[in-house]
């Protein structure tokens, strides 16, 4: 289980790092919302998948999990980062949509492996 929550906050932190430096946003403050939200929600779904497997509620769970994320990170973007060069909130959702579609890629090619 740490693995799980080691691997994912590393890799999100690696893509949305590449990303922030490329749009020349503040990477330290992305970093750090990044390591408070990330493992919440790593926590609630490895609990989720324990108790139902990958069923519906599953997946459900994770797109409202994940939809509730943009919206925090955009919000303590907008307060945090005074020199915002992008909207807030879309720039959360460019970050987070982002890692959530190359982290489904990667799971699913480690399923087929």
């Amino acid at each position: 289980m740490i693995l799980s929550f080691a691997v994912s906050l590393i890799l999100t932190l690696v893509i949305e790092g590449i990303i922030t430096l490329i749009a020349k946003e503040k990477i330290k403050t992305v970093t750090i919302i990044n390591c408070i939200t990330n493992p919440i929600v790593v926590g609630i779904m490895n609990y989720c998948y324990y108790t139902f497997g990958k069923a519906l509620i599953s997946y459900m769970l994770l797109y409202f999990l994940e939809i509730v994320v943009i919206f925090v990170e955009g919000f303590f973007f907008e307060k945090c980062i005074k020199d915002l060069k992008h909207n807030p909130y879309k720039f959360s959702l460019l970050l987070n949509g982002t890692s959530f579609f190359i982290g489904e890629i990667i799971n699913y090619i480690l399923s087929i492996i």
